[in-house]
């Protein structure tokens, strides 16, 4: 690696070292999910327009992963086999006589519109995270990604953002049988999405995550789907149309790699570009700049961008194309 992370400039040892950061972390594999080799590495230019991302930089949770998860650890639930299968599909316990099940529709909150659902388990607190989670992958008949698993009290709580998932897993509820016969609780009910503050250890493992997705030869760092990043979504909510969050990322961008050339920030919900200003002066030497995909609803609003020396911007899928009659009218 070359001593000096600024052409002809003395060498940062903040960057150099986020740089050998992001170079560990790429050898890493996470999962078990990709273990393929390739007899070099692929150097991609520093554009996002034709579509080319390192999917190794940037691994967004998927629901088949978490899936495979559950081949990890036997469960002992009612509904199993008699031949004492514990990996069958455990099917919804049911009374005798025909009697209505315990299930409960999620609850409607105040917040219409919402697809983010709280999945509580009370006294879950006596559990390990990975058998809940397990638990509840096995028996639900939809896949979902558990966001920001955390302990309130005694009960183990996490957030989902799928009305489809909630509506499973409410079905569930008083339907598992653990190993020690005790019916399994599970409240569902609709709410806004988790709100975190950001404090030291939350933005050191933004900082880790983001030397991961960093490919110094190229110069270009991937933040697409952001929040869904394997090493994020399970403890943490990172979306970066939080403000805080957004704050925090131009500060590490500013500290470590202030030379960076392409900045991918597509899938992320993104409404507001207010946060980004301090690119002009944490990032100079910016080039690139992906912002399909979100929720950029203003043409007026890209102002706070004015000042960047950039070569492509890209808006695709934002509400703001929609106001145009064809790409001419947007596209300089």
């Amino acid at each position: 690696m070359p001593k000096g992370f600024h052409r002809g400039k003395p060498s940062n040892r903040r960057t150099d070292r986020f740089i050998e950061d992001s170079m560990v972390q790429n050898e890493k594999v996470y999962y078990n999910h990709d273990n393929r080799e390739t007899s070099e590495k692929q150097k991609f230019r520093s554009s996002f327009k034709s579509g080319r991302i390192d999917r190794n930089r940037s691994r967004p949770v998927e629901n088949t992963r978490l899936q495979r998860i559950i081949e990890q650890q036997d469960i002992d639930m009612a509904g199993s086999s008699s031949h004492g299968d514990s990996h069958s599909r455990h099917a919804p316990y049911s009374r005798p006589g025909g009697r209505k099940s315990n299930h409960t529709r999620p609850q409607q909150s105040s917040r219409g519109g919402s697809s983010w659902s709280k999945v509580m388990i009370p006294y879950g607190k006596k559990f390990e995270k990975d058998f809940i989670l397990k638990t509840l992958l096995n028996a639900s008949k939809v896949s979902f990604i558990p966001i920001y698993y955390h302990i309130e009290g005694n009960n183990a709580v996490f957030f989902i953002e799928d009305s489809s998932a909630a509506e499973a897993l409410s079905t569930l509820n008083k339907q598992i049988t653990l190993h020690d016969g005790f019916k399994l609780i599970i409240l569902v009910k609709w709410s806004p999405a988790p709100n975190l503050p950001i404090n030291e250890e939350l933005k050191g493992k933004i900082k880790q995550v983001m030397s991961r997705r960093y490919d110094p030869l190229t110069k270009t760092l991937n933040l697409s789907q952001f929040h869904l990043d394997e090493e994020l979504c399970t403890d943490y909510y990172t979306p970066l149309s939080r403000e805080n969050v957004m704050q925090s990322v131009m500060q590490i961008i500013g500290e470590h790699i202030p030379d960076v050339q392409a900045i991918d920030l597509s899938n992320n919900k993104i409404y507001s570009v207010d946060q980004m200003r301090p690119l002009l002066t944490k990032a100079a030497f910016l080039k690139s700049l992906n912002l399909g995909n979100n929720k950029l609803g203003q043409i007026t609003s890209l102002d706070r961008l004015q000042g960047l020396k950039l070569e492509e911007l890209i808006l695709n899928q934002n509400p703001l194309c929609d106001r145009f009659t064809d790409q001419s009218s947007y596209i300089r």
